[in-house]
């Protein structure tokens, strides 16, 4: 779902070669990078219509290595972030299962990183009810 997204990222870092958009774009070698010195940035994704998130992914760009320690997922509910997952090391691809309401928005928080961190994917996925056909 995350393509469907307006990407917002705290603190901002307009063009340049790293820009929030690079986190949902689905491709693994390119990266988001809020800037050198920010250990704890956001990002945050708005959708034009409700989603109700299932499982969540989270991929750090390995090549400059393994830098988050700590992140937690928010959604937007009744006016204000409710934490719906909290997690350890990301590494390659880090999915997480959550039971999340209906929301417009969804937002990551790194928590802890001793170096800047580098993300190459953040991911929502909505489950889908079984197919007949499935058996």
């Amino acid at each position: 779902l995350a393509p469907q997204a307006t990407v917002a990222a705290d603190p901002d870092r307009e063009g340049g070669p790293f820009p929030a958009q690079n986190a949902v774009d689905g491709r693994r070698d390119t990266y988001w990078y809020a800037g050198d010195g920010i250990h704890t940035p956001q990002l945050v994704l708005q959708f034009e219509h409700p989603i109700r998130p299932a499982v969540l992914g989270l991929s750090e760009y390995l090549p400059l290595g393994q830098r988050i320690e700590e992140f937690a997922i928010d959604t937007w509910q009744s006016g204000d972030w409710v934490e719906v997952a909290r997690a350890t090391s990301v590494g390659y691809l880090r999915l997480l299962r959550v039971d999340a309401p209906p929301t417009t928005m969804a937002r990551l928080r790194i928590t802890h990183a001793p170096v800047c961190p580098a993300i190459s994917g953040f991911s929502l996925f909505e489950q889908q009810p079984p197919s007949s056909e499935c058996r």
